[in-house]
């Protein structure tokens, strides 16, 4: 991997991140493929959700940002 692609790479993980901090569904919404669904267990089975369906969920819970507890730390570098 060269330094282009590893920058990018650390900048969508970043972006992903600061989204989820700040509560931005627009944002995160940059950082997957518009056709991405989001897999999770939900009552001891596995859930499937639509990217669009997970975003709008996601507007109206607010940010931790606003809930005020401090940011953890930063990404750890990759390995080359």
């Amino acid at each position: 991997m060269d330094t282009v692609e590893r920058a990018a790479i650390e900048r969508t993980i970043q972006d992903y991140f600061d989204a989820l901090y700040d509560g931005d569904a627009d944002k995160l919404a940059q950082v997957f493929h518009e056709t991405s669904a989001l897999t999770f267990e939900q009552d001891g089975k596995v859930a499937v959700l639509p990217l669009s369906q997970w975003l709008e969920a996601g507007r109206g819970r607010g940010s931790p940002r606003a809930k005020g507890p401090a940011r953890p730390g930063a990404i750890p570098p990759m390995d080359p």
